[in-house]
């Protein structure tokens, strides 16, 4: 019997006196089979009053009464202060990044969306990129349809020009076989034949909406392996890109699929296996001025 698992429940909880959600809203969790498993709190706490209440329990359980339960304190506020808080970034350097990882069975790539702009890829690969991972295609909720990156087209061909190794994501929200299906076959369509040097990127990332799709983390991950299972049949491989918490407690079944591994580290612990490892979100280089 394996109980649900929290996704993302804070030790200490703030909300506000008048807001009307239930307090198990506030939190995400999952189960391996049951889809809408239970949520309920232990402890005496009134979230109509300001105040701090200690020592209460999220008890979490599915169809079959297998629990999982912790600890939490609830801060009831009259507001919350949403601004955020500014930390100067510390970047790290691709001449660095070379130095410290190049060897003779690694490559170098980055990867880029929208956001990067205008990338100057000679520019990129003179200063030691040897491979770029693009995004092709997004997609913000299951009830939408995916949308072409506006500037994958254009770095497709300019990275292809300078003679980079190109790869693509596919950032989406697929909570179905079906979905994982047809998100491969949007990305097969789009691709129209054009070659990859590395396997399509599945990016799923929308955990704080988890509870609003109702399906168990089986169901999470079959549609990743329809997709998968799709793209193989059509002459393309897949990889499954997910940070190292998430592939340690969220998702099943990948043994068997490659894994594009995001863990912002100097040196990663992961014990898993995977072909390609993201180190950083704050990294700077020659021909990229944006994000």
């Amino acid at each position: 019997a394996i109980a649900p698992i929290f996704i993302s429940a804070p030790k200490n909880l703030t909300i506000t006196y008048d807001d009307d959600d239930d307090v198990c809203d506030k939190i995400v969790y999952a189960d391996n089979y049951d889809n809408i498993p239970m949520c309920k709190i232990i402890g005496e706490y009134d979230k109509t009053k300001i105040g701090t209440y200690n020592d209460l329990e999220y008890i979490i359980s599915d169809i079959s009464g297998n629990e999982n339960k912790k600890t939490f304190n609830l801060n009831v506020v009259s507001k919350i202060d949403n601004t955020p808080s500014y930390v100067k970034p510390k970047y790290l350097y691709m001449k660095d990044i070379i130095n410290n990882y190049k060897t003779d069975n690694t490559s170098i790539g980055i990867d880029v969306s929208k956001w990067q702009g205008s990338v100057d890829f000679k520019a990129v690969k003179d200063a030691g990129v040897e491979f770029v991972i693009m995004r092709i295609g997004s997609q913000r909720d299951p009830s939408e349809e995916i949308d072409m990156d506006v500037k994958f087209r254009e770095y497709y061909k300019a990275a292809k020009e300078v003679g980079l190794s190109i790869g693509v994501y596919i950032y989406n929200t697929a909570i179905s076989k079906e979905d994982g299906i047809k998100t491969a076959k949007w990305v097969i369509k789009e691709l129209n034949g054009d070659k990859l040097d590395f396997p399509v990127a599945y990016d799923w990332e929308n955990w704080t909406n988890f509870m609003k799709y109702k399906i168990s983390l089986h169901t999470l991950s079959d549609a990743y392996l329809a997709f998968e299972k799709e793209l193989q049949n059509n002459g393309y491989d897949a990889m499954l890109y997910s940070s190292k918490y998430y592939l340690e407690n969220v998702w099943l079944n990948y043994d068997n699929s490659k894994i594009w591994l995001a863990h912002y580290t100097d040196k990663t612990d992961y014990q898993g296996k995977y072909i390609m490892w993201q180190m950083t979100s704050l990294a700077k280089i020659n021909g990229i001025t944006e994000n």
